[in-house]
């Protein structure tokens, strides 16, 4: 009963730690602010956090109790109070090249605060659509999980998972140098990419560049894929080996989930959150205890990456380096700036841009139509945050969501395409709490937690490509078992 008060009482917790560390930046920031002036009115960003804290209280109480509404509040309050930190401490050091998007940095400052009450009034107004289920971690779940008879997958799926083994296989044996160029350890620093081994949206092209792709993007389908059915096999054993060895077997999966990634990271480190997501549902009363310490664990591990590649890529002062890594990461001023520039140099919004983006973030289509559509909101970011034309430009960076609305819609209605990819998320969890299949459970948690990247570290045309893999994944899910076989069962614990 104590250990239930103490776990209700974390959501109130962390809201006021997060108001308080807002505050306590934003006076930081008023008093030691002299570094840059281009950043002058930057403290009203972790201000504006703090009074979304205040006033907007409906978000708390979905904290560890809704995934994607926790995802997406921690990644705004990292991009809102400790961003500006790092930043400051970094003495504002910045991807950027162009010294005209400072002209826009107020307006930038001023959009990212817009954004942020905008979004977070709209998750109020529909997170009561995640109210059918109680909590992941305080208790009382009822979810139906775990198979109660021996269910085997069909065979056709059992031959697409072959096939798609085989092809990383070949691919790997044939040139083993694609391990380096698309693999790391979550801890190691940049991968070694050359053109020779570019994908297609990054450039590369030709027959190569279309198996990298599709080795890239079969790596993700395997990823969401394999783990839960190990889960599901380790779930069968459980009456030989016991409770706390079937636990610690599914959380080794979790490990190995984590420990080998490909260039998408983010994407990586979700895959992982969700499979422990349902291990939570799995084994609620062991991970009650277990839980807050795993994820600590995870965010521990994202954060010495990071550190690793600051470490990695800074020569002689580490402060600068991670500044410049992380305002990247998680959509700094100076992006946003630079998309602003970026609009204003093309003539302003233009709603009309948004089919280019489409067609060009649909997988293997968008190098078929490169020629014909060159000029998308990326490439037009990538010049302005680089000061380079088109055609030498670069598409590196990836321009903010909060930017790319700026570029469709102007400043008032820019928050829109943030509140979609909110809105994907959290309709996305909606349907895994409600879906009794493993299998599928694990796709759409996996979906709703890429989707809860989109609103700070992505945007709409990379978003839709996941969605994509998202779908084509579903297709792959559903012929592993007949409709009269969905996994139907009861806690283990």
């Amino acid at each position: 009963m104590i250990q239930n008060r103490k776990l209700s009482l974390m959501p109130t917790i962390y809201t006021i730690a997060m108001m308080l560390t807002g505050i306590g930046v934003g006076i930081y920031l008023i008093i030691f602010n002299n570094k840059s002036t281009d950043y002058s009115i930057y403290w009203l960003v972790p201000i504006t956090f703090s009074f979304i804290c205040i006033f907007l209280l409906t978000f708390q109480k979905y904290l560890f109790k809704r995934i994607s509404i926790t995802i997406m509040v921690g990644l705004y309050y990292l991009r809102m109070v400790i961003l500006p930190v790092i930043m400051n401490v970094g003495n504002y050091f910045v991807v950027s090249t162009n010294i005209q998007i400072y002209e826009y940095m107020d307006v930038a400052i001023l959009l990212l605060c817009y954004e942020a009450i905008f979004v977070f009034v709209f998750i109020s107004m529909i997170s009561w659509r995640l109210d059918k289920k109680s909590s992941l971690l305080l208790g009382g779940n009822t979810s139906k999980l775990v198979p109660k008879k021996l269910l085997k997958t069909s065979q056709i799926f059992k031959i697409i998972i072959f096939f798609m083994v085989s092809f990383m296989l070949m691919m790997i044996i044939s040139n083993p140098k694609i391990i380096d160029a698309e693999f790391n350890l979550i801890f190691g620093s940049s991968n070694i990419m050359t053109m020779e081994y570019k994908r297609l949206g990054e450039a590369g092209s030709g027959t190569l560049g279309i198996l990298v792709t599709l080795f890239n993007y079969i790596f993700t389908y395997l990823q969401i894929l394999i783990p839960p059915l190990l889960i599901i096999g380790i779930a069968k054993k459980k009456e030989k080996t016991g409770i706390n060895r079937a636990l610690f077997r599914s959380l080794i999966v979790v490990a190995g989930l984590l420990l080998i990634v490909n260039g998408e990271r983010g994407n990586s480190v979700m895959c992982a959150v969700a499979l422990l997501v349902i291990i939570i549902d799995l084994y609620p009363h062991k991970m009650k205890k277990l839980a807050p310490l795993i994820i600590v664990g995870i965010v521990c591990i994202a954060v010495v990456g990071l550190l690793s590649k600051a470490y990695g890529n800074s020569h002689d002062d580490f402060a600068p380096t991670f500044s410049y890594i992380m305002s990247s990461y998680f959509s700094g001023p100076q992006n946003v700036a630079a998309a602003i520039l970026a609009s204003k140099s093309a003539g302003g919004y233009n709603i009309g841009i948004i089919f280019t983006d489409f067609v060009r973030a649909i997988p293997f289509l968008s190098s078929l139509v490169k020629s014909k559509f060159m000029v998308t909101s990326s490439v037009l970011f990538g010049e302005a945050i680089y000061g380079i034309t088109i055609t030498t430009g670069r598409t590196d960076q990836i321009l903010p969501a909060i930017g790319q609305g700026y570029f469709y819609f102007g400043f008032l209605l820019a928050p829109v395409i943030p509140c979609i990819l909110a809105y994907l998320s959290i309709m996305l969890e909606r349907k895994a709490l409600r879906e009794n299949s493993l299998l599928h459970r694990n796709i759409f948690y996996a979906g709703s937690l890429m989707m809860a990247m989109g609103p700070v570290c992505d945007n709409l045309m990379i978003m839709t490509s996941m969605l994509i893999r998202i779908c084509i994944v579903l297709v792959i899910a559903s012929t592993a078992y007949s409709s009269s076989q969905r996994i139907w069962a009861k806690r283990l614990d």
